[in-house]
């Protein structure tokens, strides 16, 4: 089936693994050009070889934090100057109260640990 994607270009957060690796070799599929944007440029790097090895698609791979408030406009300002537009973004990354960051967000405030979250989980690149 067409989805009509093809040559388009999607920002995927949270890409290095799981559902966000998985969306982004999807639309890779269907012919389209992703921006694949993760903190581990490792497993970030990984994923990048083997989108464009198995779908012959253009990928642009940024590691990046999404919950620093600097990083949403340089991987959007990024993705327009590689590709020059933006169709589609997911915003997939996500904290939990897990090991994150180098810290433990239950060990947080409230106030503080409800801020932590919402930089990644609300915020992200909607707000680049």
């Amino acid at each position: 089936m067409d989805l009509g994607i093809s040559g388009k270009t999607a920002i995927v957060t949270g890409a290095s693994t799981g559902i966000g690796r998985a969306i982004a070799e999807e639309f890779a599929q269907n012919g389209m050009r992703v921006v694949i944007v993760a903190r581990n440029a490792e497993h970030l790097g990984a994923t990048a070889k083997h989108i464009t090895s198995q779908f012959k698609t253009e990928v642009l791979s940024m590691a990046a934090n999404v919950a620093d408030p600097a990083e949403p406009p340089r991987v959007v300002a990024s993705a327009f100057e590689r590709f020059g537009s933006v169709d589609l973004l997911i915003n997939n990354a996500g904290v939990w109260s897990n090991y994150e960051n180098g810290f433990r967000l239950q060990e947080l405030s409230g106030a503080t640990r409800d801020r932590e979250i919402c930089a990644v989980n609300r915020h992200h690149c909607s707000t680049g």
